[in-house]
């Protein structure tokens, strides 16, 4: 039990600082850029954000239930292979809508409003390979029940 309040105290505590950098990142974002900048990269992120989840919003959840239950029944050996699938699976799924994004260009204006968003969308697109092996790497703490490395990483993310 003490295992189990050290761990939710551990990531609060983190996510906490967490949202608190986010929200001074925020602020300092909107005098840098102004709101309608603001507005422009919120739009890019969104579908970014609908990219990841499309292509790794399940793994940390079902590489850590597999991990855990790999090791419940004495597979160890089982373990490192679900997470090299897993990576193989994000990996083999996010460079190909990268490049099929960066090959349609233009074509891909219909999402947005304005042009602006379609630029910085391209400048952040890389970010979803990065981001999409993280989600591997989140499942692989929370399967280790590693919760203060999860936890710095996200802060520093």
């Amino acid at each position: 039990m003490r295992r189990f309040f050290k761990a939710v105290a551990v990531v609060s505590v983190f996510s906490v600082c967490e949202k608190f950098l986010g929200f001074l990142y925020r602020i300092y974002l909107s005098r840098a850029i102004g709101a309608e900048g603001v507005g422009t990269y919120q739009v890019a992120l969104s579908v970014f954000g609908f990219l990841f989840t499309l292509i790794a919003s399940g793994t940390p959840i079902t590489l850590s239930r597999l991990m855990t239950k790999y090791r419940a029944e004495n597979k160890g050996e089982r373990v490192a292979k679900v997470i090299t699938a897993a990576i193989c699976y994000t990996l083999l799924i996010a460079v190909p809508v990268c490049a099929v994004c960066y090959m349609l260009g233009d074509k891909l204006s219909f999402l947005f409003a304005d042009k602006r968003s379609l630029k910085v969308f391209f400048i952040i697109l890389p970010g979803l390979i990065f981001t999409s092996v993280y989600s591997v790497l989140r499942g692989v703490f929370w399967g280790n029940k590693d919760f203060l490395p999860y936890s710095i990483i996200a802060l520093l993310e």
